[in-house]
């Protein structure tokens, strides 16, 4: 079967020969140029000039004395004319998001030939209802007339009253905008059309189009292309070639022909040109495909690729409905699909390069300004800047240097003079003041990368895509630069940016009638195809939603003959059916996903071709069967590497020390013993916004020991705690000395300190608890105070193979004191209070329930000092939570003895044999590091992306 395209090539070589190449063709898109022109090659029999290829919009653009400026520049334009007519000091970042629907409506008022002054009539001016008006048919009449009648003087609602201030200023916003713009030779793509329009009712009009021209595959028309399609009729310059199908031109009911049925009418085509144009009701293949996902479509393509009988690649496309779809699919399609032709163009968004500016954005949207040191940036934008791949390149230990910077600071908010020993990102970081230094900071950057000769030999389309948006962002400066907008903050460049490049495509380079096709609907018009595979054919993406919003209400638009949502709708039906009409086999994909603006319904016009169009619709559904492997579980086999680093706790050459920690950590889970102890992998250091528990204890720590360390073996009585607790001035220098050293890891407090909502709060807290730990040892007061941070060490008893072994036990109490001959040793704990057990056996279960692993720690720690010191050692755990009451006990109690423990040497031997039997577990080559069975252990353990457990 013959494409339109070969049938509208085969007419015009018959009727005009080899002057066919004196000819302007005029096509709806760049694509159907280059099908035509392989249509032509065909059927010449010798080398032939090509005829003229234009759009209409280039067409009419050649015709004028105008030149198109870009949006940004008419948004500036626009925006100093509003405020003027407003009287408003209203913001440019306010304006200008709705200030391209305001563009968008003058747009469509000139290509529609709107008289503007009838449309922005006075509204509380009922006499000028009166006006002319007989340019308008009487349905159009009713529209304006039904709209006005909704306004009344006397019963204004506060949301009409703000519409009519508006409305009252647009008409003089519009001429006066257009005044200013022809002033500069600018304009909109509107005001081009317009004037073209008018220029040909004078007398010299046939030197605007001289040439003959043939409009070929068009379909909805606005006013201004109508009158120029009249005006080249009359004067007999111009040749029509509609494309479409009797189904549904013949048939009124069908939405798809609603504009051909008034063009073929108007425009006819050459009394030559009868191809078939029943093509439609020519037998398909059409099968429908509902797929669970987009993602889904995309991975179903290949395997219809390989089932259609297709004569050659270049007669199959895939048509992308939501263009989003590109990426997924590129990732979908295997190698030995041969070659593929992309006419859509890649989102600039989607780039490498375009993250990275967007993470430079964030990090200067988000800097937070200081008196002294120009701007202070957030670590996290910091860091996300340092990690991404196109900055190592330019310094290879960018990455290690800014990590390490940054957990050593531990601020949150960080200037760019900790940065000097990196030139790259110490040059990125400094401070700017207005949009002209973040613009020259882009464009450093750019710079940077493109002269980077790694990166670019690693990215062949990287230099590419730094050319385009070096080129993007000169032209977006240069137009606020000229403008008169006096404040450009940094928030609102960056705003720019952002609404700019989030639209912008990358044209993809190729040969482009090679290989499947994959286009957009708009793409498609004019082109045939054999095959068809059409993704998102889902209801809000064929037809697409109307994305515009407009100051223009929707009867004024259908009176006045603006477009409306009924005409988009006809526009896509007409996509929709055009492209099926010429094809055989053809794939409809649509998601069954209901999320976000999708329904997860099939198109309607998927459903009238069920319904209405007499081919038989073979129905499939997608389905996956997910298998879910069964989890592994995870056990490490004693090998004699690992017992011999276990063998480093041993004996009396040992040379690390078993702590409390280690032996909780594999009672909670061998595997996470073998993970940290054995494997020593650590958790990583990260910047601490807020004070969680364990960084609350380090600081509570810390203050304590500042405190007490000038009494250290020293008595401290009742007077010394009186004086200790009547200084607070000085217990809060004390605790701002330790969140300095623990939080800032420096000797004083940065000047911003009291910015930090949190930290503030957590010194208050810091100051109470502090207070009243020494009020409670004021209570046990006299008291020797042996130590801080004791250091503590002792041999323990176990078995191996039935051989006795011992093992160096040893670790760091945080403080001793003594009153007599009684020793006392404290730990302090920021967690839920938990100072009682029911058994020593409970303390070495592997049954989270029943640990207690503050009370074991205690317990063990004071074991070891009694055999260090031979005394009575009484364990006591300082819970914070119940340190302000007047009844907390801060003693360890048996449950089951009803007891308190006052000297840990009547569990000595009790606690000796449960840890020797869990020391000779741990060593015994036999038992493998396993995963616990308790599921809780894992909830917050470090390691569980590790085991999966």
């Amino acid at each position: 079967m013959q494409s339109f395209l070969d049938t509208v090539a085969a007419n015009l070589f018959a009727r005009y020969g080899e002057n066919i190449s004196k000819l302007y063709l005029v096509f709806p898109n760049r694509r159907a140029r280059l099908f035509f022109g392989q249509s032509l090659s065909r059927i010449i029999e010798k080398p032939l000039w090509q005829p003229t290829y234009k759009s209409i919009e280039e067409l009419i653009a050649e015709a004028s004395a105008l030149q198109k400026a870009d949006n940004f520049t008419l948004l500036v334009e626009l925006y100093e004319i509003y405020c003027a007519h407003r009287k408003t000091d209203e913001t440019f970042d306010r304006f200008y998001y709705w200030g391209e629907t305001l563009l968008h409506d003058f747009d469509q008022i000139d290509k529609y030939c709107v008289n503007a002054a009838s449309l922005f009539t006075n509204l509380r001016d009922r006499k000028s209802f009166e006006g002319d008006f007989s340019f308008l048919e009487p349905e159009q009449i009713a529209y304006i007339q039904k709209f006005w009648s909704n306004f009344s003087a006397e019963k204004e609602s506060r949301l009409q009253q703000d519409f009519i201030e508006i409305w009252d200023v647009l008409l003089p916003i519009y001429q006066q905008f257009r005044e200013k713009l022809f002033e500069k030779n600018i304009a909109y793509e509107g005001m081009i059309y317009r004037q073209i329009v008018e220029l040909l009712t004078n007398e010299n009009s046939e030197n605007l189009f001289p040439e003959h021209y043939v409009f070929i595959g068009f379909n909805a028309l606005n006013e201004c292309e109508k009158k120029l399609f009249r005006y080249l009729q009359t004067r007999k310059q111009a040749d029509f070639y509609w494309d479409y199908d009797t189904y549904y031109v013949d048939n009124e009911q069908q939405e798809a022909g609603e504009f051909l049925r008034k063009n073929i009418a108007h425009f006819p085509t050459p009394e030559s040109f009868n191809p078939d144009f029943s093509s439609f009701s020519k037998p398909k293949n059409i099968t429908a495909i509902a797929a669970p996902s987009n993602i889904a479509q995309t991975k179903v393509v290949p395997q219809l690729l390989e089932n259609m009988s297709a004569e050659s690649n270049e007669k199959t496309a895939i048509v992308l409905a939501d263009e989003q779809l590109l990426i997924p699919l590129l990732h979908s399609l295997p190698n030995t699909i041969g070659e593929i032709n992309i006419t859509m163009g890649y989102p600039l968004r989607q780039t490498a390069i375009y993250t990275l500016l967007e993470l430079l954005l964030q990090l200067f949207v988000n800097a937070k300004p200081t008196k002294n040191e120009g701007a202070n940036y957030y670590y996290k934008d910091i860091l996300a800047l340092a990690l991404h791949p196109y900055i190592k390149p330019l310094d290879n230990s960018i990455e290690n240097s800014v990590y390490n910077k940054l957990i050593s600071l531990n601020n949150i908010y960080i200037s760019n003079k900790y940065f000097t020993d990196n030139q790259i990102l110490y040059k990125l970081l400094l401070p700017i003041e207005n949009f002209s230094d973040l613009n020259n900071r882009l464009l450093f950057l750019l710079d940077n990368l493109s002269t980077n000769e790694a990166l670019n030999e690693s990215d062949s389309l990287l230099q590419g895509n730094i050319q385009y948006i070096v080129c993007q962002l000169n032209k977006l400066y240069d137009a606020l630069n000229k403008s008169q907008i006096k404040e450009i903050s940094v928030k609102l460049y960056a705003k720019i940016i952002r609404t700019i490049f989030q639209r912008q495509t990358i044209p993809f380079t190729g040969e482009p009638l090679v290989g499947i096709q994959v286009l957009g609907m708009l793409e498609t018009r004019s082109i045939d195809f054999d095959n068809l595979i059409i993704l998102s054919a889902n209801e809000g993406v064929i037809p697409q939603l109307s994305k515009h919003i407009s100051f223009i209400p929707y009867n004024l638009r259908h009176g006045f003959g603006l477009p409306v949502p009924e005409q988009q709708e006809a526009i896509w039906a007409y996509y929709f059916y055009r492209l099926l009409q010429r094809a055989k086999q053809i794939k409809i994909i649509y998601n069954t996903k209901n999320e976000g603006i999708t329904t997860g319904e099939a198109s309607r016009y998927l459903l009238q071709l069920k319904l209405e169009s007499g081919h038989k619709i073979k129905e499939e559904s997608l389905s996956f069967d997910i298998e879910f492997p069964e989890k592994q579980e995870i056990s490490v086999e004693k090998t004699p590497e690992i017992l011999t680093i276990l063998n480093n706790y041993c004996g009396k050459e040992a040379v690390k020390k078993f702590s409390p920690s280690a032996l909780n950590a594999y009672l909670a889970c061998p595997l996470k013993f073998y993970f940290k102890y054995i494997e020593r992998i650590d958790e990583p250091d990260e910047v601490l916004e807020k004070i969680d528990s364990r960084l609350f204890g380090n600081l509570l720590h810390k203050a304590m020991e500042i405190i007490y360390a000038p009494w250290i073996s020293k008595e401290m009585n009742s007077a010394v705690f009186e004086k200790l607790l009547a200084d607070k001035q000085e217990i809060t220098k004390i605790v701002e000395q330790a969140i300095a050293e623990i939080y800032y890891q420096k000797t004083a407090l940065p000047p911003d300190f009291r910015e930090n909502g949190d930290l503030l709060m957590t010194h208050d807290i810091l100051c109470q608890y502090v207070l009243q730990l020494l009020l409670v040892d004021s209570k046990q007061a006299p008291f020797v105070l042996e130590g801080l941070e004791y250091s503590v060490q002792h041999f323990f008893n176990y078995f191996v193979n039935e051989q006795p072994q011992e093992i160096l036990f040893g670790g760091i109490i945080d403080r001793l004191h003594r009153k007599g001959n009684n020793y006392f040793v404290v730990d302090y704990k920021t967690g839920r209070p938990d100072n009682e057990f029911s058994s020593i056996e409970e303390l070495f279960a592997n049954d989270l329930q029943k640990q207690h692993p503050a009370i074991l720690q205690t317990l063990l720690y004071s074991l070891a000092i009694n055999a260090e010191k031979k005394q009575s050692v009484t364990p006591l755990l300082y819970f914070l939570r119940e340190s302000h009451s007047n009844s907390a006990d801060f003693g360890i109690w048996n449950k089951t003895e009803k007891e308190k423990i006052s000297d840990i040497s009547i569990y000595s031997e009790e606690l000796t044999e449960f840890l020797s039997k869990k020391l000779t577990e741990l060593f015994n080559p036999a038992i493998h590091f396993a995963q616990t069975t308790d599921k809780k252990a894992c909830e917050y353990c470090a390691y569980k992306a590790i085991c999966r457990k």
